[in-house]
């Protein structure tokens, strides 16, 4: 299986779904779509942007752009975009927020990129979720293998099913 990665946790969002959600955007996405909103998440590896516009000229980062740099970096003229999770650890991490889950209505939004592209991880998420009551739903184009949609149907409360433009051309 490839490395898992996720590239941003966002916590009290009131979209992609009921209530209070935490949306977790995980790497890689197959679509290259000109009105996506989350192009850092079109690779499946990690990456490190660089705004120049943000940049004040510190000396810290040294002209290297690394995930260390990034973590130094007091304007954030540098981000990293990509965390290798364990499925077990990242469940412990979103559920730290049942309360509000459960107070609103809200729970876990699995998104991306494509989540489904790291299927295995995925699933082992998504059954984490549901064994500790969360609720949790999936974003996704569909642009998945089957198997990996017929192993996660179980496990989460919705599918949000982004339908792209089919039509090539139009794409």
């Amino acid at each position: 299986m490839a490395t898992p990665y996720v590239f941003n946790i966002q916590k009290y969002s009131i979209h992609d779904g009921d209530g209070i959600r935490t949306n977790v955007f995980f790497k890689g996405c197959p679509l290259r779509c000109l009105w996506c909103h989350n192009p850092e998440g079109f690779s499946f590896a990690p990456q490190t942007a660089f705004f120049r516009e943000k940049c004040i000229a510190c000396g810290l980062c040294d002209g290297q752009r690394t995930e260390k740099t990034a973590a130094l970096c007091p304007t954030c003229a540098q981000v990293h975009f990509g965390r290798e999770w364990e499925a077990e650890a990242l469940a412990e991490e979103l559920a730290r927020d049942e309360a509000y889950f459960r107070n609103s209505g809200g729970g876990v939004t699995l998104s991306g990129g494509e989540c489904l592209m790291q299927g295995d991880f995925a699933v082992e998420l998504a059954g984490l979720l549901k064994e500790r009551g969360i609720g949790a739903f999936v974003d996704t184009c569909g642009y998945v293998k089957r198997e990996i949609l017929e192993r996660i149907i179980p496990y989460p409360d919705r599918f949000l099913y982004d339908i792209k433009a089919i039509d090539p051309a139009v794409h």
